[in-house]
């Protein structure tokens, strides 16, 4: 286990320097199966807004000769958090896919994204396995953009070179997914903080968050705020400091906020006051953080 700052960010400012990369996380981290446990230990959530437990997910597949597919098409409308981490990061989300991969002894690997940032990641694969950082033999897909083409089925499309629409199916994808294979599908946040909880551990992980909501999480800012972007922020962070303090936001102009994007809700100025930016603060708002969209609305609008 490599020691690392409580503060090191998923954000590095990296890009495609794999050097950098390497001087700023470590070599990447040999992954078994005990990488499983960690990240269920971690309490680590998918960051592509379901929230399901990634651990429970990836325990589901092991051994069993799955594909595992990085979800990086992101058609939430509002968020550009995972085209954000893929340009800044995308090493990190490179090692969190081929961590996954060993971990559930997956056969084939693939990183789904939109069609501009295909050809440098294709690339980045090539180095990384030309500099010997990285044996994974990940293919780059294209899917088209669009809010229905980062639906889990959809993305198993695209992986299939079919459209990338969804496509109702009694069976888990974790019985039958791509081309009818056990299939494992992480957005690409989820896999970038794979990569850390490997590197780091467990603990590491928990000293940001709150306990039963551990970690941290990319939040996109976006509407009435002054300082609009996508931004790395503990689990439970106050909705108000997150407007104020890093949105540079005046709360006395914000009507209402949106949390959680298209299957979030909407909270006026009074039901956003004294709520935290968690799952356990927003359900009885019937809101949740989602995948990370906060858009707030002035008075003026």
């Amino acid at each position: 286990m490599i020691a690392a700052s409580s503060t090191i960010p998923l954000l590095s400012g990296a890009r495609f320097d794999l050097e950098r990369h390497a001087q700023l996380f470590g070599p990447l981290p040999h992954a078994d199966h005990s990488v499983i446990a960690s990240v269920g230990s971690a309490g680590l959530t998918g960051r592509g807004g379901a929230a399901f437990p990634a651990g429970r997910k990836m325990d589901s597949l092991r051994g069993r000769r799955a594909v595992v597919i990085a979800n990086g098409s992101e058609g939430e409308p509002l968020s550009s958090k995972d085209a954000v981490l893929l340009s800044d990061s995308p090493h990190l989300v490179l090692d969190g896919l081929s961590i996954a991969g060993a971990a559930i002894e997956a056969t084939d690997s693939y990183l789904v994204v939109p069609e501009g940032r295909a050809e440098q990641l294709r690339r980045a694969v090539l180095e990384r396995r030309k500099s010997g950082w990285d044996t994974t033999a990940a293919h780059i897909v294209v899917s088209t953009a669009g809010f229905v083409s980062g639906e889990k089925s959809a993305v198993i499309a695209a992986a299939e070179g079919r459209r990338p629409v969804p496509k109702y199916s009694p069976t888990s994808s974790s019985v039958s997914g791509l081309k009818g294979r056990p299939t494992l599908v992480h957005n690409v946040e989820t896999l970038a903080h794979i990569a850390t909880i490997a590197r780091f551990g467990v603990d590491w992980f928990r000293s940001s968050g709150l306990a039963g909501e551990p970690g941290t999480m990319l939040v996109t800012l976006s509407g009435a705020v002054n300082r609009p972007g996508v931004v790395e922020v503990s689990m439970g962070i106050p909705i108000g400091t997150l407007l104020a303090d890093i949105g540079r936001t005046d709360l006395r102009r914000v009507r209402a906020v949106l949390i959680g994007g298209y299957h979030g809700n909407w909270l006026n100025s009074n039901e956003f006051a004294g709520r935290s930016l968690s799952r356990a603060s927003l359900a009885p708002l019937g809101a949740g953080p989602g995948a990370g969209v906060v858009h707030a609305l002035s008075v003026e609008t």
